[in-house]
């Protein structure tokens, strides 16, 4: 693309330097700057970042700076002047990619983290089941059909949304699933052009009774469970809409996949699709959310992103109604915790668990083995059964290790997060990975002792 093509699309103030030149990429990113592309030096940086961040762009090969204020940019590469560098790039991003959230269906669905992610991933299922292959633009994810990226939970991840959806596009998908929340701070045309926001998606009315729980948005888009039965790895159940009645088996276990599931069908339904009883068996499980590891010999292992009294006692009830001999956890609390709220968590472990491990859980600035203490100080004087183990990799190996066919261990605290965030170091740290190892580790090793 020619840079005096992209020109038109950001509207300048000014511009220093030839445009007949052809771009090979464009960026926010100094570090990822290849020969011919062009630099976007964002107006939140620091005076002094701003010329580090434009001198580390040209070196690498940036034919075009653009920024908010006149820069001493050298002669070699163009130097354009705009009023809003953020919005400029995303005017540039839409060009660049060809518009690619046009050619996308797009639909959103508005709430915080923990209640958007689990429906957003079951309705991208239930597209992709129909033969509309869907992406998922979540808060902390963006998953391509074929594969998955991690996000930066911030504005950043919207500064990307042209960069996605077009590679959405490439792998094939028809149409995109987005979250959408208070933390998207963009003004309302960004927002309606990234969001495109359908209407009532975030309108569910839930009705819990016993073994029966629906979901309205709507008097006649509304989806049923009745006759619940929770199994270690999955769901037992007869869905009733205004167009079928029939039994499944969902192959996840727990209330909140099966009210999030119930909330993606009612979505499904609402866009006008309908849904087919017949390939629900086939759907994914939403990585993160109660999501079960079995091996055999061993105990159930579920991975869970819950993290606070309130969210973790929700959890640990949900398993306990899975009768297990017992209910091993294996988490903590993070940095940004308060002291009380560390107790109030230890509290809450204390009166559900039959063990806690405490481990770290992105401890940040603060000590680890502090933030333990602080933790253990909520269990009281008569819970003893709990062990200090700040090496979370090592708490889940003893876990898992000491744990058997009837028990039950819950890791908390990460779920589909794949990093751990230590005091000066952000370093690669995946729960579910390091539970398959352990499972597979436990399994071998048990089957050399039958066998022996």
């Amino acid at each position: 693309m020619q840079l005096k093509d992209l020109i038109e699309s950001i509207k300048p103030v000014a511009v220093r330097g030839s445009v007949q030149r052809e771009i090979t990429g464009i960026t926010t990113d100094p570090r990822q700057v290849r020969a011919g592309g062009l630099f976007f030096a964002l107006g939140d940086l620091k005076q002094g970042n701003h010329t580090m961040a434009i001198e580390n762009a040209i070196r690498r090969g940036a034919i075009g700076i653009v920024a908010e204020n006149e820069e001493a940019v050298p002669y070699k590469a163009t130097n354009i002047q705009v009023t809003s560098s953020r919005k400029a790039w995303l005017e540039a991003t839409r060009a660049f990619y060809g518009n690619p959230a046009e050619r996308l269906s797009k639909i959103a669905i508005q709430g915080e983290e923990s209640e958007t992610t689990p429906v957003a991933w079951y309705l991208k299922e239930l597209l992709s089941l129909a033969g509309e292959k869907a992406g998922w633009y979540g808060h902390s994810r963006c998953d391509f059909g074929t594969r998955t990226v991690p996000l930066i939970k911030d504005e950043s991840r919207l500064l990307k949304c042209d960069q996605y959806y077009a590679q959405m596009l490439h792998e094939g998908c028809k149409a995109v699933v987005v979250e959408a929340s208070s933390r998207d701070f963009l003004d309302s045309d960004q927002f309606d052009y990234i969001f495109n926001t359908t209407e009532g998606l975030s309108d569910f009315a839930v009705v819990q009774m016993g073994d029966e729980t629906a979901v309205h948005a709507g008097p006649t888009c509304y989806v049923l469970a009745e006759k619940i039965r929770y199994f270690r790895d999955h769901t037992h159940c007869t869905l009733i809409s205004s167009d079928i009645i029939s039994t499944v088996a969902l192959p996840f276990s727990g209330r909140s996949n099966l009210l999030s599931f119930l909330k993606a069908c009612t979505a499904l339904l609402k866009t006008g699709m309908m849904l087919n009883p017949g390939v629900l068996k086939h759907i994914i499980p939403c990585p993160g959310l109660r999501e079960h590891f079995q091996a055999p010999g061993c105990p159930s292992v579920y991975v869970d992103g819950a993290k606070g009294a309130g969210l973790i006692q929700l959890l640990l009830k949900e398993l306990g109604e899975l009768h297990p001999k017992r209910i091993v956890m294996v988490g903590g609390a993070t940095g940004e915790m308060t002291a009380q709220e560390r107790r109030d968590l230890g509290t809450v472990a204390a009166g559900l668990t039959d063990f806690c491990y405490l481990t770290s859980d992105n401890p940040g600035q603060h000590s680890p083995s502090r933030i333990a203490a602080e933790v253990a100080q909520g269990f009281g004087s008569k819970f003893h059964g709990y062990k200090i183990v700040p090496d979370r990799k090592q708490a889940i190996a003893e876990a898992i290790a000491k744990g058997g066919p009837e028990d039950i261990v819950v890791v908390t605290g990460k779920g589909i997060q794949a990093v751990q965030m230590m005091e000066d170091s952000v370093i690669p740290f995946d729960d579910r990975q390091v539970v398959r190892e352990q499972l597979e580790t436990n399994s071998k090793r048990q089957e050399m002792t039958v066998t022996s």
